[in-house]
């Protein structure tokens, strides 16, 4: 789980092998903080023009762990009177109008399969990306959540925006989320 994250500046990776030099800190939120007890605070940073520190996010994060009372992992499936008036839009298409304001998205952050839409409601089928063939020495580490995937949760909200396959004129990015719950049963 995420909460009260802020989203300042994006983090954006320069093409080639330098990359960027990206610190993320985790540390236990105060015991005292009654709502917060058991979250961890994060931020994550990178150096920027001039060796310079900057923070491109930070909130807090949670991880629960299954009971046998969270059913069995079937996705839900959407209401009846919103899958009658579904409209079927190219992936490709959302990901042009995105490029088309300049947010520019790589093959591997390019995980949306199938969008349906239908009065600012839409229905996404995500996959998630084989980050570990596009490793140099084929090595990761584990994620619970891969930036990738979490990247694709932002991109199908935007599928929901009036114009989002057709053309806008500005781009839309997030910059906070207040509650987002993601589920363990990702396959």
């Amino acid at each position: 789980r995420l909460r009260d994250v802020d989203i300042q500046q994006a983090l954006v990776i320069p093409e080639g092998p330098a990359g960027a030099d990206v610190y993320i800190s985790l540390r236990p939120v105060s015991d005292r903080t009654i709502s917060l007890r058991g979250w961890r605070e994060f931020r994550i940073s990178s150096v920027g023009p001039k060796s310079k520190w900057v923070e491109h996010c930070n909130g807090f994060i949670d991880v629960l762990h299954k009971t046998p009372e969270d059913g069995d992992g079937r996705p839900a499936l959407p209401p009846q009177e919103f899958s009658n008036s579904l409209k079927d839009i190219e992936p490709e298409d959302i990901f042009s109008t995105m490029r088309s304001v300049g947010i520019y998205h790589g093959s591997t952050f390019q995980n949306l399969h199938r969008i349906q839409v239908s009065d600012k409601q839409a229905l996404v089928v995500v996959s998630i990306a084989d980050v570990l063939a596009t490793m140099p020495t084929l090595h990761h580490s584990q994620h619970v959540l891969h930036p990738t995937t979490l990247d694709s949760v932002f991109v199908t909200a935007y599928t929901a925006v009036e114009g989002a396959s057709t053309g806008i004129t500005n781009a839309k990015v997030p910059k906070s989320i207040r509650n987002l719950w993601v589920s363990h049963n990702i396959n």
